[in-house]
């Protein structure tokens, strides 16, 4: 038996040559990366904003609904500090906006009844969405929560 030979029309790579990637390798990478990204993006959306929606029932805010609209959500933040409306001006400005934001989120955990410095905690990365869960889903604080009381 006799084996046919290979076509004439496609040469072997000369020798120490390695083949290319395949066609799509690069495409087909980016885009499961994006997908990654996309599912992880819309995690961490639904996550904070069911914290700020239950943070915003705990402290009797008007319409806590608005938590999971994506630029109304501002409002939500800004009123469970208990600050006024205009803050919202000051979340617009480049600079400022850090400042008012770690305040307003200092402002937020002194409403639940917790140690207001503990809302520097939203400044470090992964804590900071460890430290939004435990005020979103911790029983024991609320609108008029005073440390000092006794449970019945």
């Amino acid at each position: 038996i006799t084996l046919p030979s290979p076509p004439t029309e496609f040469p072997p790579p000369p020798m120490g040559e390695m083949p290319g990637p395949p066609p799509g390798l690069f495409s087909g990478l980016f885009a499961g990366l994006m997908i990654i990204y996309l599912v992880i993006a819309i995690a961490s959306y639904i996550y904070t904003s069911l914290c700020l929606f239950l943070i915003a029932k705990k402290l009797d805010v008007p319409a806590p609904w608005t938590a999971w609209v994506p630029l109304i959500q501002v409002w939500t933040f800004v009123t469970a500090a208990g600050k006024p409306w205009w803050w919202i001006l000051l979340l617009l400005v480049p600079i400022v906006s850090i400042i008012a934001g770690i305040y307003l989120w200092v402002c937020i955990t002194e409403n639940l009844g917790r140690n207001k410095w503990l809302g520097l905690l939203m400044l470090v990365p992964i804590v900071n969405l460890v430290f939004l869960g435990m005020l979103a889903f911790s029983k024991s604080e609320g609108a008029g929560y005073t440390p000092d009381a006794t449970k019945a």
